[in-house]
Parts: structure tokens; sequence; C-alpha cells
């Protein structure tokens, strides 16, 4: 299987990736959301928390990057969460054809 990605991410800056929860990214309000442009990693085997450095037990990653578009989540019990779309590239088998990823 070849996996083409679209998009190459490249910064200089620092704290460029972000880490953590994805779910953690949803806000009150949407003047509150945060890390917009920066680079997200999942492990498939987590796909709901993003990664600083990839696992070496990991099989398969998705790569994304935080847009500023918004999208609305509402609860359950009603209660509204906005949170940033993430443009995600198809997921990313390891196999002998990848030989590293540098982060």
């Amino acid at each position: 299987m070849i996996t083409y990605v679209n998009d190459v991410f490249v910064s200089n800056e620092d704290a460029v990736l972000y880490s953590g929860e994805i779910s953690d990214l949803a806000k009150d309000k949407k003047s509150e959301i945060e890390n917009v442009g920066k680079i997200v990693i999942v492990d498939m085997a987590k796909p709901a928390t993003a990664v600083a450095t990839v696992p070496a037990t990991a099989t398969a990653i998705k790569i994304g990057k935080i847009t500023s578009a918004v999208s609305t989540i509402i609860g359950r019990d009603g209660s509204v969460k906005y949170t940033p779309v993430i443009d995600w590239s198809n997921p990313i088998q390891k196999s002998d054809s990848v030989l590293s990823i540098r982060i």
C-alpha cells in the first residue's frame, strides 16, 4: 500500500507540536481556542491522545494540523463546546518503506 501525503509541515518555531488529549482542545467559547497552526501526531492505537514522539510500538500514525475552522459540539446535557477542526492525513502504516519519522 502506498500512502501519499499532500501536505508537508515545516516550521522553525519552538513548540509547534501539540501533545495531549485531543478532547482538551474543546473550549467553552470560540475566543478561547488555542493551538491553531500546530501539528498533531497520534498513534492509531490511542487516537484520542496526541504524542510528542512516535512510540516504537506504533503500527500506524496520523498527522494533522489544527486549523482555525471551528466545530460546535453539543453534549447530551445540552452543554455547548467549541473545538478546532484538525486536517488529518490518512493513516500511515509502519512498514519497511517508512525508514524514519523525525520530529
